[in-house]
């Protein structure tokens, strides 16, 4: 693939660079470009270091210089992964002890719900939704630290606000902060006892030749979660781990497919990000579908604690816009053609659904780029009523 005028010149330029390229404009393309010019001009491949957010970002770049170079000596990876090698390499300077392992989103969530109970809460209700109160608190702690703002930095900032005069939805706030600060407190010391180190690690993965790649995958996920269990608890037991995996089900657990051939590939609109497809469906482009509607966090930084960029628009805004850019990220992962659906009619609804308000951003109706279509739906009973396979599957059981 040829590059144009503006990725041509951040290939070939020299000197510090920042790049600011939104989804579809080739940003890999550009840095495998790079780093074969760099090689041209006689740097060596130990010397160049290319860092990414996810593995399969990294795989993709290694995947493409594999088509020109041996890319064996090149160190590419993930910034995680990278760090990590890092201290390990480093463990005298670090101080940092990995003979426990690592602690990853998974072992904070059970450990957060295994002890609840113990964290006092004050004015948080843990109800029959103890998992999701944990979760939230939790990815709201990786927010904080995010932050920079540590345990003593939450505690001041506490302590001042409790001699302001604030409005009554200000106060129910920092009491419900306070109470997360008790699941900080505890987390901490806890990471410093087990000397566990924090580290948001890819699903295992293992190189598999034919089978049922689906049920394969999942044995290797409960493999995953069985290593990490062992590698965290001093006391492991078979009794012990049931307990934990019961814990683990109230959670959502991510598992990412190996990639299958000559096949229809569904997935979420983060899913899809740096990949490119000759055909792409993106669907439910109706007003509340997509965008979906807002919902206000449980738990957030408050503006004047927070150490990062500050904006002033409102958080449902904000997550308008955000839901735009993924419609941009999903219309550029096209390369020949985009469909993009929505339903007059979802479910039992008897009111005609709305298009996406971002489709009459696109001018949908009058936009010469833009072929509509409209398809009927024939026989729409008969398809409601004919029995799923599920539902022939459950039959054949009950039988």
């Amino acid at each position: 693939m040829s590059l144009n005028a503006a990725q041509t010149q951040a290939v070939e330029g020299c000197g510090v660079q920042l790049i600011l390229a939104g989804p579809g404009s080739g940003k890999t393309l550009v840095i495998t470009e790079k780093i074969l010019h760099l090689l041209a001009s006689g740097i060596k491949l130990e010397n160049i270091l290319a860092l990414t957010f996810s593995k399969k970002a990294a795989q993709e770049m290694i995947e493409r210089l594999e088509k020109s170079i041996d890319p064996s000596d090149l160190t590419i990876g993930t910034f995680h992964s990278f760090c990590f090698g890092v201290l390990q390499d480093n463990v005298l300077d670090s101080g940092i002890s990995f003979s426990s392992g690592h602690i990853n989103r998974t072992n904070q969530l059970v450990w957060a719900l295994r002890n609840v109970d113990s964290f006092g809460f004050e004015h948080l209700k843990v109800g029959n939704n103890a998992a999701r109160l944990v979760e939230s608190i939790m990815d709201s702690i990786s927010a904080f630290k995010d932050e920079l703002i540590s345990i003593e930095d939450l505690e001041r900032y506490l302590n001042e606000k409790d001699a302001q005069q604030l409005s009554e939805e200000e106060r129910n706030y920092l009491d419900k902060l306070s109470d997360l600060l008790k699941v900080y407190q505890a987390y901490e010391p806890y990471k410093r006892k087990e000397q566990l180190l924090t580290h948001y690690s890819g699903l295992y993965k293992n190189n598999i030749d034919g089978g049922n790649i689906r049920n394969v995958t999942l044995l290797n996920r409960f493999y995953k979660l069985v290593q990490e269990y062992a590698s965290l608890t001093r006391e492991a037991s078979v009794e012990d781990l049931l307990a934990y995996l019961e814990l683990l089900s109230g959670f959502d657990l991510e598992i990412e497919d190996y990639e299958e051939t000559d096949s229809v590939k569904v997935m979420t609109v983060h899913q899809s990000k740096g990949k490119e497809f000759p055909v792409v469906f993106v669907i439910d482009l109706a007003a509340n579908k997509f965008p979906s509607k807002h919902r206000s966090k449980p738990f957030y930084v408050p503006s004047d604690l927070s150490r990062g960029l500050k904006i002033e628009e409102d958080e449902s805004a904000l997550y308008e816009q955000e839901e735009r850019r993924l419609l941009y990220v999903a219309m550029t992962r096209a390369e020949h053609k985009l469909y993009l659906t929505y339903a007059e009619q979802y479910g039992n609804n008897k009111n005609k659904s709305k298009p996406s308000p971002f489709l009459f951003e696109l001018h949908y109706e009058n936009n010469p780029l833009v072929e509509r279509l409209c398809v009927e739906q024939e026989d729409a009973a008969h398809i409601l009523s004919e029995e799923s396979p599920v539902e022939k599957a459950k039959r054949k059981l009950q039988e």
